[in-house]
Order: structure tokens, then sequence, then C-alpha cells
């Protein structure tokens, strides 16, 4: 099982190489990339595109290991959050796209958590309640891939606010934030181990039968899994096959969108 940190700048990469010992692997041109064991820490680069590109990279790079954990460490803004604040994310929102998506919580949070706004450039009018970073988006979307969704968050550490607007801080603040919140963030990658070490998810009940009657691509069986598992949980195991209700959908990604669209329809159960 691997723990796969992704930061944005060097800045943030290196107190985290200090704490954890990471050595960096010099035959990796197209990314910054140190590891140790178990963890590897990939630095990507500004924006969602560079987020998600170094997350691919990781994957491939450390062997497609599936279950490994993925957390996205960097700086953010908020408009009233006292600096250095450490706050996860329990929603992201791409706020180019209005994309959405929700980290969800299966294990104890060491500290507080908040909405996450993506954007294009750096924000200086914090419009919205919450926090503000240029990766988010595009590096959860690209993880989720990979791995189930409890394993992969953001946390983000406040680095810039109405009071002190982001064009005050540089190099210097951004190694200081980080490194003031290292005991939280290696409590927090703890946290995940003991939860991904717990994490077993098992195939679908109808996921072989899916795969050998369409043709999924890779990506897409990861989200047909998805799919499935959700409808096993909200249908205790439905007999449902598509097209064995309603007309035959012809490829993978017919299924997918039809399936799509049943599961956001179903009831959730409380029990």
């Amino acid at each position: 099982m691997l723990t796969h940190l992704i930061v944005a700048l060097p800045e943030e990469a290196k107190p985290l190489v200090a704490r954890f010992g990471l050595k960096r692997r010099m035959q990796d041109t197209a990314f910054t990339v140190y590891e140790k064991n178990a963890l590897c820490l990939t630095v990507s680069g500004v924006g969602k595109t560079a987020a998600a590109a170094g997350v691919a990279y990781s994957h491939v790079v450390f062997g497609k290991q599936p279950g490994s954990i993925w957390l996205n460490v960097g700086t953010a803004g908020h408009a009233s959050c006292e600096l250095g604040c450490a706050l996860l994310a329990h929603k992201i929102t791409d706020a180019d796209s209005g994309r959405r998506w929700y980290p969800p919580f299966t294990f104890t949070a060491p500290c507080a958590s908040a909405d996450l706004w993506t954007v294009a450039r750096p924000e200086a009018d914090y419009p919205n309640a919450g926090l503000y970073d240029m990766e988010a988006a595009g590096f959860y979307e690209s993880a989720t891939r990979f791995t189930t969704a409890e394993l992969v968050q953001c946390i983000k550490i406040v680095s810039d606010n109405r009071s002190s607007p982001v064009a005050r801080f540089g190099a210097s603040q951004v190694y200081h934030r980080i490194e003031q919140q290292l005991p939280l963030i290696d409590d927090l990658i703890e946290r995940l181990q003991e939860l991904a070490a717990c994490v077993e998810v098992p195939e679908p009940r109808l996921y072989r039968r899916c795969v050998e009657r369409w043709h999924f691509s890779a990506h897409e069986r990861i989200r047909l899994k998805r799919l499935l598992q959700r409808w096993d949980a909200l249908t205790s195991g439905g007999a449902w096959l598509p097209g064995e209700t309603s007309g035959c959908p012809q490829t993978g990604k017919d299924v997918l969108i039809w399936l799509r669209c049943q599961v956001d329809q179903l009831p959730v159960r409380l029990t």
C-alpha cells in the first residue's frame, strides 16, 4: 500500500521531504518525485491540469498499485480563517465547470473541514465562504480513478485572507505554513493508512456479467465498479442488469450513462 503526496510547489514539498526523509528519484524528469519506503511525493506544478497529470504520472511510475492513499497538501486562501489554519476539504468545486466532489470522511478527521473552490488564478476577493486553491479539482478527479474515494483527501493550510491578501506572501511563508502543520499532516497520514488497511472493496455482484457483455476501457471499469457498488448498497443487491428491464445499451459508455441515471434516482435508505 502506497501513500502518494501531491503538492503544487517546491516550497510546499521541502518541509515534507525533510519530515519524512524522502529522497529524490533522479531518473524522473517529467515531474520532481521523491520517495522512501511506501511514501512518495510528486511536485505537480500549479493548476488543476498539472495536478491531474502529476497524479497520473505518480500512479504509473509507482506500479499502478490499487488501494493506495492520495493526499493533496498545499496552501490556500480563505476570506476569514486565521493564517496557518489547517482544513480538510469536505466539498471541492471546480469554479470553471461547476462540477463538485464530496470527499467522504470515514475516519476521525484531525482538524476541521471546509468547502474548497478550485480557481484558474489566485483569488483576491474570496466571494464564497470557503478555501480557494488552484489544484484540488484536478487532483481529486484524477486520483479517484485509481483508488476508493475514502482514501483521496485534500488538506490545505491557510496562507492568505482579506487581512493578509495573496500578494503579500512568498516562498518562505509557504514553507513556514506547511512546516507548522507537519505534526497534523503526519497524524492525518497515519489515520488514512489505518483506514486503508481496513478497506476491502469486493467486486460488485454484477460487475463480471457487465464486462463480459460490453467493452469498457480501464477507466470505465473503475467507474462501473463504483456505480455498481452504489447500486448494491441502495438496492440490497437488486437483480438488475442493463438491458434486462429496458432497451439494451450498445456500448460500455451507454451502460455507464444509464446506470448513473438509475443510481441517482434511487432513494437513500437510512437504517
